[in-house]
């Protein structure tokens, strides 16, 4: 399973990508956008209405990549945002959605997908792409180094017209963009001859109600820091508790991305390249993994780790064992009669186009489970968690600010603001029970904080690397 993929649907703003014809210019040329107004998962395949009016059929899979992916911001759904703020644009600190880039070169610093193609922060950095909050992250060349392309589509100032899809009266009237709103799944306000505002569709419901006169200058992109459509993989799935990772990151993007989540000690050199299994998932952003290969367990970034044991037709799997987690995940696949599975084994029978598994229990019961939801039996056991004492451990000070923090009591029924964040700079409005993800925003909801006195131990009877707050 690849952990680059994005889940593909209608709002989605692309370009060409690097597999389209170009002797074809229904697109406009290089760098033109278009808005994905339908996907067939069957057929891999997207419908494109571009800026300019006019409608493509473009494959997207792993050999036929049509398009590449710019904008996804107006399909994130509340509560499916990233665990990180733009450190530009963001002075509220209002999650990224979207394209997440993160520089590696600096501790602690993001930039949405708008900053970070304009330029923002020093262009020789190193930067990991994110595409969403459980995928893994994607190594990208310093952008001093990379090719720079105008994009052009709508944007403030943009003169359109209305499609034959639209309902408004201005029908033959050229309007002027005022404003182009990302929520709700596409929109922008136009600026009729009559001095009449009205807001139009650019992608919501799968609509675009207008078309450009001619082309629009709106910013710039970095061509090869940006995704492919593909629709040949399943998107990606949570890491559980006895999933098998990998560390195939070169050393100093996990060097950077550890410092901020985790910590970074010298010896994690010597899991570079190997596979581990996941003992303990304590929050969305990190993972405890035990390493045969070095008989130790070590605390990392979960977004640096690709996951291995992807279930495919035939696997044992086992349902995870927390109802609750269970239920969020499954979201419409859930049903009450699941409550008698959790912990339980199956086989895969089948995995449709959306990458869920059909499995089969014993008592000729069958279920579809989202690939989050369960864990494939590979016949190990996971290694237990060792709680002894902390005597003889070795106390490394990390003095820059993590990208992490102090996990509230969950048992209190008001969540609490992470110390060292005043309430009002959290993202209230990331606690959708409709995450795409099934991940819950109250439980995994890190925003950056403010800490100085954390420190990394290590113990040398039970070498495993803590997190500890004081």
């Amino acid at each position: 399973m690849s952990q680059y993929s994005i889940m593909i649907k209608s709002g989605i703003r692309v370009i060409r990508g690097p597999d389209w014809d170009p002797s074809i210019h229904e697109d406009g040329g290089p760098g033109h956008l278009g808005t994905i107004i339908d996907v067939s998962r069957q057929d891999q395949t997207c419908t494109v209405q571009w800026d300019n009016g006019h409608l493509s059929n473009c494959k997207a899979t792993s050999d036929q990549q049509d398009l590449r992916i710019v904008y996804t911001e107006s399909t994130v759904t509340k509560g499916n945002s990233h665990f990180a703020y733009c450190n530009i644009c963001n002075i509220s600190r209002q999650n990224v959605s979207g394209l997440r880039f993160k520089c590696v070169t600096c501790k602690n610093y993001d930039l949405c997908m708008k900053c970070y193609m304009a330029d923002e922060h020093d262009k020789t950095h190193s930067f990991v792409r994110i595409n969403s909050r459980i995928s893994k992250v994607i190594p990208i060349l310093p952008r001093v180094k990379s090719k720079r392309t105008k994009l052009y589509g709508f944007g403030p100032g943009a003169s359109v017209m209305l499609t034959p899809f639209a309902t408004s009266s201005h029908i033959d009237d050229i309007g002027r963009i005022e404003e182009m709103i990302e929520e709700d799944g596409g929109t922008a306000k136009v600026a009729w001859p009559s001095r009449e505002v009205t807001t139009v569709k650019t992608g919501k419901d799968g609509l675009v109600e207008i078309k450009l006169i001619e082309p629009h200058h709106v910013g710039h992109v970095y061509i090869d820091h940006i995704p492919a459509a593909d629709l040949s993989q399943p998107p990606d799935s949570c890491i559980n508790p006895g999933d098998k990772v990998c560390v195939d990151l070169n050393f100093d993007t996990l060097q950077g991305l550890q410092q901020d989540y985790g910590g970074w000690v010298d010896d994690m050199e010597k899991i570079m390249g190997e596979t581990g299994k996941v003992v303990d998932v304590p929050r969305s952003t990190l993972c405890e993994v035990y390493f045969e290969s070095v008989s130790r367990t070590y605390v990392l970034y979960i977004a640096a780790l690709t996951k291995m044991s992807v279930p495919v037709v035939g696997d044992r799997v086992m349902v995870l064992a927390d109802v609750g987690i269970l239920i969020r995940r499954q979201r419409y696949l859930w049903k009450e009669a699941m409550r008698n599975l959790i912990g339980k084994t199956g086989t895969v029978d089948s995995i449709d186009v959306m990458g869920n598994l059909s499995i089969s229990f014993s008592g000729n019961r069958k279920f579809d489970f989202s690939p989050s939801c369960v864990v494939k039996d590979d016949g190990d056991s996971v290694v237990p968690r060792d709680d002894s004492d902390d005597e003889g451990t070795i106390k490394i000070t990390l003095e820059d600010e993590p990208s992490i923090y102090h996990e509230p009591d969950t048992e209190k029924k008001e969540m609490l603001a992470p110390f060292g964040v005043d309430e009002e700079s959290v993202d209230s409005s990331d606690n959708s029970d409709n995450d795409e993800d099934g991940i819950s925003s109250e439980e995994e909801h890190v925003p950056k904080v403010n800490s100085k006195n954390v420190y990394l131990e290590l113990s040398p009877l039970t070498s495993v690397y803590c997190l500890h707050f004081y």
